[in-house]
């Protein structure tokens, strides 16, 4: 009878250690790459209260569905500053996350973090003065065609000097809210 109940509990004991196994950040219970996106933004922002053009670019990795990490560039035509053309772009990481990727309709939350400059038209970027910008925002997501998302999104950028302010621009004249269009290409694969 001691027999059977030691080869009982060992054959309990071999069966429960085979169904454990080591979870790791990167398994499938963890995070995995899931896709890849790229494409252009257009958008609109207000700067001394008239509506100017935004655009730019982005790149991103996909991971878990429904999370993009990626880097990503703007820029604004800021209106002309004593007849002279301003150059204010900026680019750096953005993070989106998208509850509910797999359905065609969808919310998408973002932020993006970035350093850029301002300054005239033809100046070296070390005669331009360098900003920090910080845009959160928050829209919807249409999955287009498994190959193509259509995102629209607004927010609200924040931006900083970290040096000297360019000439008469401050820091209020370059925080404004935004919206925009951005168009990704590309594919996820894997499950939900």
């Amino acid at each position: 009878m001691i027999r059977w109940i030691c080869l009982l509990a060992i054959l309990i004991g071999s069966l429960t250690a085979q169904g454990q196994k080591d979870e790791t950040l990167f398994s499938e219970s963890g995070i995995r790459l899931t896709g890849a996106w790229g494409g252009p933004t257009l958008g609109a922002t207000l700067v001394d209260s008239d509506v100017v053009r935004q655009s730019g670019a982005q790149f991103a990795l996909e991971f878990n569905k429904n999370l993009l990490l990626g880097w990503r560039t703007h820029r604004v035509d800021f209106p002309n500053l004593d007849s002279r053309q301003i150059d204010f772009s900026y680019n750096g990481l953005f993070l989106n996350y998208a509850p509910a990727a797999h359905k065609a309709f969808h919310p998408s939350f973002g932020f993006f973090a970035s350093g850029g400059h301002v300054g005239f038209t033809g100046q070296s970027k070390n005669e331009q003065e360098d900003i920090l910008v910080a845009q959160p925002e928050i829209g919807f997501e249409i999955n287009a065609f498994r190959w193509m998302k259509v995102n629209i999104s607004g927010g609200y950028r924040f931006a900083y000097f970290t040096g000297d302010e360019f000439q008469t621009i401050r820091d209020t004249d370059l925080s404004a809210p935004f919206a925009h269009l951005a168009f990704k290409f590309g594919f996820s694969w894997g499950g939900r």
